[in-house]
């Protein structure tokens, strides 16, 4: 099997095509693209940096969402940095924001138009924190009322707390007239973020899916695809390569051995078997057989 090699980095799935003697990799849980699992399309922020990609939403509210990230800093924060922040024109209420607190914990909120915000507040685990420059990878997917929220690859809870009240004068949006998303901290007057900055360090292959819209933000700033005349660079973006995973760093995401390998194409099953009923095999001139058989017992 091609799969025996382990072709699939950094966690990846190897999946099995026995018709054809060759493999895939599934990456969709590694953080990494690439045919292996393998590639890293990153850039470092330094606190200025902000890479706006403007979008026209398909209704007022968002029904699906999907945020994928990796990032890596050892960036001290005296206030909670953000990382990733989705803001909507048509409803002024409604936002996505991906941050870091000054302790180093994950902050994720989303007000998706039911005056609630979906929140959630991750700590690091024994005790450390998400600023100690190793690589992590968040992953947020919101399917209407249905929430999947993972950090490293670990299930994260979820709770809706209040709506944050917001400021009566009219905001100033990063999008102008349109929505936007903005990685690498904020452009926006709004008194619910006064408090917040821009996030220093790496970040690396970002995926915003919202509705009917696909948005790679680092892939088109660095011309990998299209869609160049949304997005808009503020500030310097240095092209990098985010910090590699600590060892054992997913000790309980590791699947069982039976899931490492998947199989594509017709299963392999045994042709029935063909019944052949038992009987002696034919000998002719028996009786001339008997006789020759007896002559020979006498003469000896």
């Amino acid at each position: 099997m091609s799969c025996d090699a382990s072709p699939c980095k950094n966690n990846g799935y190897c999946i099995e095509d026995w018709r054809n003697m060759q493999h895939t990799c599934d990456c969709g849980r590694t953080s990494y693209f690439g045919k292996s699992c393998d590639e890293d399309i990153g850039g470092t922020f330094n606190g200025t940096s902000l890479v706006k990609h403007i979008f026209v939403p398909d209704a007022s509210t968002y029904q699906r969402v999907k945020v994928q990230l990796a990032f890596s800093t050892l960036a001290s924060f005296d206030l909670p940095a953000v990382i990733l922040f989705v803001n909507s024109k048509v409803d002024e209420r409604n936002y996505i924001m991906l941050a870091l607190s000054p302790s180093g914990e994950i902050i994720l909120e989303e007000e998706d138009g039911s005056k609630r915000v979906i929140q959630s507040v991750v700590k690091a685990r024994h005790g450390g924190t998400f600023t100690d420059g190793m690589r992590h990878w968040v992953s947020y997917n919101r399917n209407m009322e249905n929430i999947e929220f993972m950090v490293d690859n670990i299930p994260i809870q979820i709770t809706r707390s209040q709506e944050k009240v917001l400021m009566a004068e009219q905001p100033k949006y990063g999008g102008e007239v349109n929505d936007v998303v903005m990685l690498g901290g904020m452009e926006i007057i709004d008194n619910r973020f006064v408090n917040y900055i821009n996030y220093s360090g790496c970040l690396s292959n970002v995926i915003m899916m919202i509705d009917s819209f696909n948005i790679f933000p680092l892939e088109t700033a660095y011309g990998y695809r299209p869609g160049g005349q949304n997005l808009k660079t503020v500030g310097a973006l240095m092209k990098s390569r985010c910090a590699t995973f600590r060892k054992h760093q997913f000790p309980n995401s590791t699947p069982s051995f039976a899931d490492l390998t998947q199989f594509v194409g017709s299963p392999w099953v045994p042709s029935d078997p063909v019944k052949i009923p038992f009987s002696l095999p034919k000998r002719q001139n028996l009786e001339l057989e008997y006789q020759i058989a007896e002559a020979t017992t006498k003469s000896s």
